[in-house]
């Protein structure tokens, strides 16, 4: 925006700026929730890998955590990953069980489950359909 101001009748004014943003009747909503991810390989395969997906307690069940994870699905596709895949706690049944509900599975891995048998969390995933 700087460059824009800059070209414009009213100029850029550093301080004048800050003023107007920090002003008490300037309002930001809150923040209710994000997602943060990466595109990955793993096994070989190009994923697109939910590190986080926070939703605030005041909005959960509204339907914001369903839409956030299907705009990261809609980019794996874009992007021709082959999955989404994601770490869930395995103490956060809530967050597993939405999981579940939107299509995701655990990873089975056999060899990585007896090795790992103590591992609080589970790797999940949901594979990327071509339309």
């Amino acid at each position: 925006m700087r460059q824009m101001y800059t070209k414009s009748s009213m100029g850029w004014d550093p301080p004048s700026k800050k003023r107007e943003l920090f002003h008490l009747n300037s309002r930001f909503p809150p923040i209710v929730a994000y997602s943060m991810f990466r595109f990955d390989v793993e096994d070989g395969e190009c994923v697109l890998y939910c590190y986080e997906l926070q939703v605030s307690r005041l909005v959960q069940r509204g339907g914001i955590g369903k839409t956030l994870m299907e705009c990261l699905y809609n980019i794996a596709r874009r992007w021709s990953m082959q999955k989404v895949m994601l770490t869930v706690f395995k103490q956060n049944q809530t967050a597993f069980l939405f999981y579940r509900a939107i299509g995701f599975n655990v990873e089975s891995d056999e060899e990585w489950v007896d090795e790992e048998e103590d591992v609080d969390y589970w790797i999940m995933s949901k594979n990327i359909t071509i339309v």
